[in-house]
């Protein structure tokens, strides 16, 4: 139950503070997979908890919030440019896929497994088995950080060709395409699958 609370105050915060930039960047938290948005919630809180208790008090999301903004105004002017709002969106990106990557990566070896990313998508370990695949460009068994980045790039695109390819050969038929919804963004309306 405490861990449920603490999930449930860093979703409030993401959404409040508009730090859920991961979140935002992905089209929001993931409703078809809980692990994920447990994975991603986790991270949030890791950022705020400053003392590590495993709750957050308004004191540290405060603290948090104007240690970012002194940093992120790098010509001291005590307001933020565009460009500064951009690159402090930048490094909360940057931070957000490392704080996840570090999450994935439940043995610590400095890669994420096919198995620590099927622990992230447990219901469908077909798919997760082709988009392991098409991240792991340098076919080393493990996604590095740059890796991670670029499954993440292309999180949606790459769900969805995985979950069109019912044989996992890495290519999808006539058949497959057809027998598949088409997605929203994707040239027709669908749902997600």
């Amino acid at each position: 139950m405490k861990s449920l609370k603490a999930l449930a105050v860093a979703l409030a915060v993401a959404s409040v503070s508009g730090y859920g930039s991961l979140a935002q960047a992905r089209g929001g938290f993931d409703g078809d997979n809980l692990l994920d948005q447990h994975t991603q919630l986790t991270t949030l809180l890791a950022q705020y908890d400053s003392n590590g208790d495993g709750r957050l008090s308004s004191d540290e999301i405060a603290a948090a919030r104007a240690a970012e903004f002194t940093a992120s105004d790098s010509d001291s002017s005590g307001g933020l440019s565009l460009a500064e709002l951009q690159a402090m969106q930048s490094k909360r990106q940057s931070d957000e896929l490392s704080a996840r990557f570090a999450v994935l990566d439940s043995d610590s070896n400095g890669a994420v497994s096919e198995t620590e990313l099927q622990a992230m998508h447990p219901l469908d370990s077909t798919a997760t088995a082709a988009v392991f695949k098409l991240a792991d460009s340098d076919n080393s068994g493990g996604l590095s950080l740059a890796e991670l980045q670029t499954l993440e790039d292309n999180r949606e695109l790459w769900w969805h060709f995985a979950s069109m390819d019912a044989d996992a050969d890495g290519a999808v038929t006539q058949a497959e395409f057809l027998a598949t919804q088409p997605q929203r963004g994707m040239g027709g309306r669908g749902g997600r699958h």
